[in-house]
């Protein structure tokens, strides 16, 4: 009966510790001035593996991405974009954090 209790107890408090924190990116990616259409862009909000939200740019270069979180501890957003701008001499990478 105890280990009910306290079951229920924890499943109770946590809606008053944990927040919801949602965050956003939008944004143009552009080639040498032009527009990188098709361009896969990355959101991340726990962990590099596990991508919260992806999408490829539209015609005109841009993306729009949103992710929410309820967690006690602060998120820490990463997007990732895999594009080398059409140089296969350049890495097929860029990630902000």
């Amino acid at each position: 009966m105890k280990a009910v209790v306290l079951l229920l107890l924890t499943s109770s408090c946590s809606g008053f510790f944990d927040r919801k924190q949602v965050v956003g990116v939008k944004g143009r990616l552009t080639c040498n001035g032009r527009p990188a259409k098709g361009v896969r862009v990355t959101y991340h909000l726990f962990d590099f593996h596990h991508p919260t939200a992806f999408d490829d740019t539209n015609d005109n270069g841009a993306f729009k991405l949103k992710g929410r979180a309820i967690k006690i501890a602060g998120i820490k957003p990463l997007l990732k974009i895999n594009s080398n701008c059409n140089n296969k001499n350049v890495r097929n990478r860029s990630t902000l954090e």
